[in-house]
């Protein structure tokens, strides 16, 4: 199968669109039928930047299934992806060349690419009527003048995953099929219009960096709110966006993360003063707490790292 380019973009190549060298990059290409291309993406990279121009009036579907995707558009503004969301822009809208940030240092996804023209065509022995829900998909995106993005989606994650294994065993029919239904999906969902502010994202990476530096910090989302001047009700929903997991959950993570850490290293220590470390005054909520994560008390989990 051809895997060099991708078929309905005359003159993109883009094993020569990533600057910077293509280490952390791996894309995996495939034609569907005319006027449709998929690309699988693995980036294990802290950002990626890119130059050339995707041409005509194309419907990108970008799905993530594992990590978290700074989009760059070409107003300025950023798309944030976590697992399970879906963007969808016109190619009109990408930039022609920018650099896209990947805050966890680890992106896999899906790449929709469709030529709504084409596409019909190509289809229609499958549905007659797809030409009239790409056009009025491509005329949604054009009216809302951004990105839309549909958050957490788990109907669309289940026809991916199987999209996946379709073109995995070469079964193109059942990968056909599984395009229709992703376009259908689309078309009936509700979007919501997904824009954060440059200020809010860079404030919300910066209130990321900081819980990792201070686990034992014990700011909660209030105190956090505060100190990067983000009401608490945009940093838990940029936060989410971004990072994929609800900020009060990812606190929890690394306090108790950090506590798992020191039971492991510091045998002198103890489990009342663990738990006072990372920020819990009540020695039982942190026993609890940490049970439910690691599925032992914090007792049984050095015991088992000691033994």
């Amino acid at each position: 199968m051809e895997t060099a380019r991708i078929p309905i973009l005359d003159d993109v190549d883009w094993n020569h669109l990533v600057d910077g060298g293509t280490e952390g990059v791996s894309i995996r290409h495939y034609r569907i039928l005319d006027g449709i291309d998929i690309l699988f993406n693995r980036l294990e990279r802290k950002s990626i930047s890119y130059t050339g121009h995707i041409p005509g009036r194309l419907i990108q579907v970008n799905y993530c299934t594992a990590g978290s995707y700074l989009v760059s558009l070409s107003d300025g503004s950023r798309v944030a992806l976590a697992s399970g969301d879906v963007a969808l822009n016109l190619s009109s809208r990408v930039r022609e060349e920018g650099t896209s940030i990947l805050p966890t240092a680890h992106y896999e996804g899906l790449s929709l690419l469709i030529d709504p023209a084409l596409a019909a065509a190509s289809l229609k022995a499958f549905l007659p009527s797809l030409k009239d829900d790409l056009e009025a998909l491509a005329k949604s995106l054009e009216t809302a003048g951004q990105s839309v993005v549909i958050y957490h989606d788990s109907r669309s994650e289940g026809i991916v995953r199987a999209l996946d294994e379709d073109l995995a065993e070469s079964d193109m029919m059942a990968a056909r099929l599984a395009v229709v239904d992703l376009i259908l999906l689309l078309r009936a969902e509700g979007h919501r219009k997904s824009d954060f502010s440059p200020l809010a994202l860079r404030r919300v990476s910066e209130c990321h960096s900081y819980i990792l530096s201070h686990p034992a910090g014990g700011d909660g989302i209030k105190a956090l709110s505060s100190r990067f001047a983000l009401s608490s009700t945009l940093l838990r929903s940029c936060f989410k966006a971004v990072y994929g997991l609800p900020l009060g959950l990812f606190i929890r993570q690394t306090r108790l993360s950090h506590a798992a850490q020191l039971l492991a290293e510091d045998s002198s220590l103890s489990i009342g003063e663990v738990a006072s470390r990372v920020g819990y005054a009540n020695h039982s909520r942190f026993a609890s707490a940490f049970r439910r994560l690691y599925g032992l008390t914090p007792s049984e989990y050095r015991r088992s790292v000691a033994g």
